[in-house]
């Protein structure tokens, strides 16, 4: 996982924050709901 994405695809998406936590799916806060990012960075 390229972090470097992770922060793209947040500041593209408009993301207000982005939580990343081991064992979890990276997951931004857009609009004040907290959205997972399974479908572009899932396994």
């Amino acid at each position: 996982m390229d972090i470097t994405a992770l922060l793209t695809t947040a500041v593209q998406a408009g993301a207000s924050d982005l939580h990343l936590k081991s064992g979890n799916f990276p997951t931004m806060r857009l609009h004040g709901a907290l959205r997972p990012l399974v479908e572009r960075f899932g396994d």
